[in-house]
């Protein structure tokens, strides 16, 4: 039986984060992924300081889509469960340019050569689920993207993420709810 004895303090985010309600939404989401991804009783320290990061750079800055969908890519990487997306999951080979797939019962994305097996994907999906994975999340959050790539990224993480575990995240509902609950007070 494992017990904890003590713990220090390193960075207190809790006054950041409950300043703002989308920040809350949105922090909890993060805890309840890595909570859901991460094998139980199984230490996994690569996730761990994924969750820290994110959550110090959602304290830092303003939440953003973009922010939730490098931390989702990132996970989903760290456990082995990301889309293939620089090369065909069926032959191997390029992955580049038009007219590809995405099939996440094979794995990935679909070259020309293999057919459109699966949802057609843009080369702006590819690269930007690509860049999800580079640099500083801080620096991710700050990127802008078109609102359909956007928007197919988040539904194809999404897909991932239900295939996965078999439900969709409560705190997900949360978060669309805020969003209707702003977008229909900005409207007033």
């Amino acid at each position: 039986m494992l017990s904890l004895e003590r713990f220090v303090v390193t960075q207190d985010l809790s006054v950041a984060l409950s300043r703002d309600v989308v920040k809350v939404a949105h922090a909890s989401y993060m805890v309840e992924l890595a909570r859901e991804v991460w094998p139980e009783h199984q230490r996994e320290p690569a996730i761990f300081e994924l969750l820290v990061d994110a959550l110090a750079t959602l304290a830092r800055l303003a939440p953003t889509a973009t922010l939730l969908r490098a931390y989702e890519y990132r996970l989903l990487s760290l456990a082995g469960i990301v889309p293939i997306l620089e090369q065909c999951a069926r032959c191997g080979g390029s992955a580049i340019g038009e007219g590809l797939a995405i099939n996440l019962q094979i794995g990935g994305v679909i070259c020309r050569d293999c057919g459109p097996v699966g949802q057609p994907v843009s080369a702006a999906l590819i690269s930007y689920l690509g860049q999800l994975d580079r640099d500083e999340l801080a620096q991710r959050a700050a990127d802008q993207v078109d609102r359909d790539t956007a928007y197919t990224a988040r539904e194809l993480l999404q897909q991932v993420i239900h295939g996965h575990l078999g439900r969709e995240l409560k705190t997900l509902k949360v978060i669309a709810q805020l969003r209707g609950q702003l977008s229909s007070d900005s409207s007033r």
